[in-house]
């Protein structure tokens, strides 16, 4: 398999469809959904290193989701409506349980994070992207779109989405430096964290919404 993804790779090198694959996926990586909204709210309130271990979460769902559409496992899971539906029903349920745990977070913005957080912050970032049925429409949709017939198609689904993690991850650390400085301009007064738990919360809200009704 590492033999494999290694020609996959040498084959791209001067292929111009990977150059339209990395632009393409770049616009996209840039569009926010719950992985982005969970990425800044942690920066804001926690820091630099809770949005960090975000990502790592993040990434890590993708990772599996990428495992799913190689071996087949996704295109099995889409065929059988009642399952896929369930699954949209876990995703949607999960986005609402952000939004009430971004309510009801009380109390000054944290300047450290301890492992117990650390842990948590990486299962939901984990469970954000592993529950959401878009990203499992995505690699079974976007990323055949820029596979050919010379190479074995399972060799590329994985090097091409494993390029869309690591590029995903670098423009999502961007987003929680960016997040992580803001947090240090008078965020620390209580009125304007829970400002900021409510938009959080909004936007959890708008995205399970759009989740339920728009895939």
């Amino acid at each position: 398999m590492r033999l494999e993804i290694v020609q996959v790779a040498q084959s791209f090198v001067w292929d111009i469809n990977l150059l339209f694959f990395v632009v393409s996926m770049l616009v996209i990586n840039l569009t926010p959904g719950p992985d982005v909204a969970y990425i800044v709210q942690q920066s804001l309130t926690k820091g630099l290193k809770a949005g960090i271990t975000a990502i790592a979460g993040i990434a890590l769902g993708l990772f599996c989701h990428l495992l799913f559409a190689a071996f087949g496992v996704s295109g099995l899971f889409v065929k059988l409506d009642m399952p896929f539906i369930i699954f949209k029903i876990l995703g949607v349920a999960y986005l609402f349980y952000l939004a009430y745990k971004a309510y009801q977070q009380t109390g000054a913005f944290s300047i450290d994070v301890d492992g117990a957080q650390n842990k948590n912050i990486l299962i939901n970032g984990f469970l954000i992207n592993l529950l959401n049925p878009k990203v499992v429409l995505f690699f079974l949709s976007v990323l055949p779109q820029f596979v050919n017939s010379q190479v074995s198609r399972k060799s590329q689904v994985i090097f091409l989405g494993l390029i869309f993690i690591v590029m995903g991850s670098c423009v999502n650390l961007i987003f929680s430096y960016i997040a992580s400085r803001f947090r240090f301009h008078d965020f620390g007064k209580l009125y304007l964290k829970w400002k900021l738990n409510i938009f959080s919360s909004l936007i959890f809200i708008a995205l399970a919404i759009h989740l339920a009704f728009l895939c």
